[in-house]
C-alpha cells in the first residue's frame, strides 16, 4: 500500500480498530505497511505472508518492517526464508505458494516421431531467461534443432522495445523455422496442454517458481535453473531437471537427452503430479494455512482463560 508519510498515521490507526474488533488479521503481502506496522501491538493476532525477494535496500527495509511488526511469518519457500534472517523465537513457517491445477492431467504422448514440444512461459526480460533458451537451441546440432518446436510466450509490458528485440534475436539466429514468440495470454492451459517439456531458465532467483510447479500439475516436467526457490520446487532427474543458471550448454544437453530419450518423460511427469498434489495444490497449501491458523486462534483462546 504505496502512502504518503502523512497519511500512514491515520492509515495505522484504520488498522488498529480493525485488528482490535478481529481474532485474526492475515496480511497476504508485504506492502500493506500499516497493518504490518500495527501489528507490533496485537501480539498473537496477525499472521504476514512473505512472497517476494527483493534486493538491496528494499530487501533491508522489508526486514527492518518485519521485525518491528513482531507478527507470525509465513514464506513462501525457504529460499524466501533465508533472504530475511530473524532473531531467535520469532516465530515463521514455510508454505508453498498454492496452484489450481487440472483434474484431467496426462503425461504427454511424445514419443521422438514428432518435434518436442518446448514452452516458455514469463515476461519478457534480462531475469527471465529467454536469450539462454535462444542459445541453448542455436547450440544444438542441425539435426536436432530440426527436431524441436519452441513457442516463448510472454510480454514485456512496460518496455515494447524488449519484445522487438527477442523477435529480432529469433530471426539473427536464424531460429525461425523452430521458434516462434506470442504475447501474454491470461489463460495458459491451452499452452500446458499443448507442450511436452518446460523450460524455466531463470538467471536470477525466483521466490518460488509458479511456472514450474504449473507444468508438473499439467504433468510436463520442467527444465529449470537451480537458483533460488526453484531448488524447491523441482527434484532433479526425478520431477525434471535442474540446471546451471545462465548455462545454455547444459539446457541444450537436456534438450538433447529429451528428444533422444523420450521415454524419461512419463515417470518424470507422474513424480511432478504426486509432488504438485503433496506441496503445492491449493489443497494442500490451504490446509498447512489453516494449520497455523487454528494454532494461533487456540492460544489466543488459552491466553483469555
Amino acid at each position: 500500500m504505496a502512502m504518503a508519510p502523512i497519511e500512514l498515521p491515520r492509515a495505522m490507526l484504520r488498522a488498529a480498530r480493525r485488528m482490535r474488533r478481529c481474532d485474526l488479521v492475515y496480511i497476504n503481502t508485504s506492502v500493506i505497511v500499516d497493518h504490518v506496522l500495527a501489528a507490533r501491538f496485537f501480539a498473537g493476532k496477525a499472521i504476514q505472508h512473505i512472497h517476494e525477494i527483493p534486493e538491496g535496500m528494499t530487501r533491508t527495509l522489508l526486514r527492518q518492517l518485519i521485525l518491528w511488526g513482531r507478527a507470525r511469518l509465513i514464506f513462501n519457500s525457504q529460499a524466501t526464508r533465508s533472504a530475511f534472517p530473524l532473531p531467535d523465537g520469532h516465530e515463521a513457517d514455510v508454505i508453498y505458494n498454492g496452484v489450481a491445477g487440472p483434474a484431467d492431467w496426462a503425461p504427454t504422448d511424445y514419443d521422438g516421431r514428432r518435434r518436442l514440444r518446448v514452452l516458455m512461459l514469463g515476461r519478457i526480460n534480462r531475469i527471465k531467461g529467454q536469450e539462454i533458451l535462444l542459445a541453448a537451441v542455436s547450440a544444438l546440432p542441425r539435426d536436432l534443432r530440426d527436431r524441436l518446436e519452441v513457442r516463448i510466450v510472454g510480454s514485456a509490458f512496460e518496455d515494447p522495445a524488449l519484445e522487438l528485440a527477442l523477435h529480432e534475436a529469433v530471426t539473427s539466429a536464424g531460429l525461425d523455422p523452430q521458434v516462434k514468440v506470442e504475447p501474454f495470454r491470461d489463460d495458459p492451459t491451452p499452452l500446458y496442454r499443448w507442450a511436452d517439456i518446460v523450460v524455466v531458465p531463470s538467471r536470477r532467483p525466483e521466490s518460488l517458481g509458479r511456472v514450474a510447479i504449473e507444468a508438473m500439475a499439467f504433468g510436463r516436467p520442467p527444465l529449470a535453473s537451480a537458483i533460488g526457490g526453484l531448488q524447491e520446487v523441482v527434484v532433479d532427474g526425478v520431477t525434471g531437471r535442474l540446471l546451471p543458471p545462465g548455462d545454455p550448454d547444459a539446457l541444450a544437453e537436456a534438450l538433447k537427452q529429451v528428444i533422444l530419450a523420450p521415454e524419461l518423460l512419463a515417470p518424470m511427469a507422474h513424480a511432478g503430479r504426486e509432488r504438485f498434489s503433496a506441496l503445492f495444490s491449493d489443497h494442500a497449501v490451504a490446509r498447512a494455512i489453516g494449520a497455523v491458523v487454528e494454532d494461533m486462534l487456540s492460544r489466543g483462546r488459552l491466553a483469555q482463560q
